[in-house]
Formats: C-alpha cells, sequence, structure tokens
C-alpha cells in the first residue's frame, strides 16, 4: 500500500456534501480491502497488492475487531469479491443485500454472542495513537480543501450492546470525543452521535447483524441527521 504522504489527488465539485459513519474507534491505520480492491478507488490509494494477513492488524482495535470480524474472515479464508454489485452512484441494491458478510443469520443470537464478549473482555482505557488517524485527518483535510464540512456520524449500536459497553464507562468513545474535540481546531466538520437509537427513532428490529442497521434503520437516520442544526446536507 502506498505510504499516506504519497496518494495521489483529485479534484471533485467544490462545495460536494460528506456523510462519514464511523465507529466509536473512529479510525484505523489501514484501507478496507473491499474499497483497496474497487476500480474506482484504486486511483486515489495508488498501487497495492491484494489483501494479506499483513492487513489484519488494522482490524485489530477491540471494537473494530468485533464488528468487522466476518469481513476479515471472508478476505482472509475465502474471497474479499462477494456476490455485490454496485449501482452507479456507489449504493448496493437491496436485492443484493443479503449477499454482504455483514448480514447476519440470527440477529439475537449475533447480539447475544457480542455482549458475552463484552463481558469476557471488559473493554479498558485507551489512548489516542496518531497513526490510526492518518488517512483519517487526510480526508478531513481534502475536503476542507474543496469548500465542504463533512459530517462524521457514530455509528448506532444495538440497545443491548450499547448498555453493556456503557457498563464500562465506553472508553473508547470517550477517548474518541475528546480526539474529535481538538481536532476541531484544525479542521471543519460536524459530529452526529448516532448511538443511541432512541436518539432517531430507531428499531432494533432493522439491523442486519449486531453492528449494522439495515436500510429501513438507515433511511430513518438520514432523515434525522439531514435535520440536525448546523448540519450541512439540507
Amino acid at each position: 500500500m502506498s505510504s499516506p504522504d504519497s496518494l495521489p489527488t483529485a479534484s471533485p465539485r467544490r462545495g460536494g456534501r460528506y456523510i462519514w459513519f464511523v465507529d466509536a474507534g473512529i479510525a484505523t491505520n489501514g484501507v478496507n480491502p473491499q474499497l483497496r480492491d474497487d476500480p474506482r478507488a484504486r486511483r486515489y490509494l495508488g498501487g497495492s497488492a491484494g489483501f494479506t494477513l499483513k492487513d489484519v492488524g488494522a482490524y485489530l482495535g477491540a471494537q473494530a475487531t468485533r464488528a468487522a470480524w466476518r469481513v476479515v474472515l471472508k478476505c482472509v479464508v475465502g474471497s474479499c469479491r462477494p456476490n455485490v454489485r454496485y449501482n452507479p452512484d456507489g449504493s448496493i441494491p437491496h436485492s443484493a443485500l443479503t449477499n454482504l458478510p455483514e448480514h447476519a443469520k440470527n440477529l439475537q443470537a449475533d447480539v447475544a454472542k457480542l455482549v458475552q464478549s463484552i463481558r469476557d473482555h471488559p473493554p479498558r482505557s485507551v489512548s489516542v495513537d496518531p497513526r490510526r488517524y492518518v488517512h483519517f485527518e487526510k480526508a478531513l483535510a481534502f475536503m476542507n480543501a474543496h469548500g465542504s464540512t463533512p459530517v462524521i456520524v457514530l455509528n448506532p449500536i444495538y440497545p443491548s450492546i450499547l448498555r453493556e459497553l456503557e457498563k464500562y464507562g465506553f472508553p473508547e468513545r470517550r477517548a474518541s470525543l475528546e480526539y474529535l474535540g481538538k481536532l476541531h481546531r484544525r479542521f471543519k466538520f460536524v459530529v452526529v452521535n448516532a448511538e443511541d437509537i432512541r436518539s432517531w427513532g430507531g428499531s432494533p428490529q432493522n439491523f442486519a447483524n449486531a453492528t449494522h442497521i439495515d436500510w429501513v434503520n438507515m433511511r430513518r437516520l438520514l432523515k434525522y441527521i439531514a435535520s440536525r442544526p448546523g448540519t450541512p446536507l439540507r
């Protein structure tokens, strides 16, 4: 993979609107293998080999590992190219959603497994490692340079999982919010915390798995985000 400083630049339409969904850990120091293998992304990311065991390190954060274990498993043992097709605008057709590695066969079993994992391995205090945020900060700089104020959304979390994390003070979220607060001194962006689905009218039934909402919840969430004061998405 190319070093961050060697990544090519591009010239999108000025004033474009960006919405960026992130987990509590905000970022890793790697590039998602599916994104890197997408022909539309290669010219921005530079030349790179396919996904290898060296890339697994990008997913070793406590929550990142739990949230992305299916994707990592699929890319290491199988292929990073499932039967998923994209629309011209980059969205995924409804007919292809069940082919995603994030689609759980049994939602409640998936949730129970993750809750038990948190109990077995309680989250501990974390510190901010600048190396994790190199790509993240370069993307913010790119968007700001083109006249855009991105909206960063903390991903929804299944209610029982969120309650379990908050029993331990949710240290990963606390550290990330402190980091974002300091980052406001250098970049323009808006943060929307959508972790608690009650804040935007989400439903526990409309999750694809323990850590991803389905398209029904996503529509509700997008309407909520667009209606927030100061959100440049209207």
